[in-house]
């Protein structure tokens, strides 16, 4: 394991790792403790029907993602929402290739699939939050994109909206 202070709550917080148990890859492989890196914003309302998953892209990080679109008369405004952002698998904040004890970390890391990212977060959701639904799932980016629509598939009856933004690359 590795220590890049990069990749820390100074430069990239605040937000908590919150550990998922064994978890088991689609490509084989899997981690004792996989850990997501996790911000949240706003207060679930008692319903618990006001809660937003926005996951990162592969380089991004929870912090990109609150300055740009977290905050107040934004379009994620915790005042309304309580709003999830998840690092992804992988992402430096996440459970990683450098942050992870050998023997799972480093080159033995897993390969991270887009369902992988997907089912760690519907077992947060489930597991830590107690939702049984989200009122939004947010993709940002090509592979995010991806995993909104992969999540929506698996998911769908639990998404009572989704949003994807997607920037045409072509």
């Amino acid at each position: 394991m590795l220590n890049n202070p990069y990749y820390g709550q100074e430069t990239h917080g605040p937000y908590e790792l919150i550990d998922l148990g064994k978890f088991d890859f689609e490509e084989g492989g899997s981690l004792a403790n996989c850990q997501l890196a996790v911000a949240t914003h706003g207060k679930l309302n008692a319903a618990k029907d006001n809660a937003i998953l926005f996951p990162t892209w592969y380089s991004g990080t929870n912090k990109l993602l609150e300055q740009v679109y977290t905050g107040k008369g934004r379009a994620l405004d915790p005042g309304k929402y309580f709003i999830i952002i998840v690092n992804q698998i992988g992402n430096g904040l996440s459970s990683s290739p450098h942050n992870t004890d050998l023997p799972g970390g480093m080159p033995s890391f897993p390969k991270v699939r887009i369902g992988d990212d997907v089912r760690a977060q519907h077992k947060l959701v489930t597991e830590k939050f107690g939702l049984q639904s989200l009122a939004l799932v947010v993709g940002g980016a090509l592979s995010r994109y991806g995993q909104a629509r992969r999540a929506n598939c698996r998911h769908g009856e639990e998404h009572r909206a989704r949003f994807f933004v997607h920037r045409n690359l072509g």
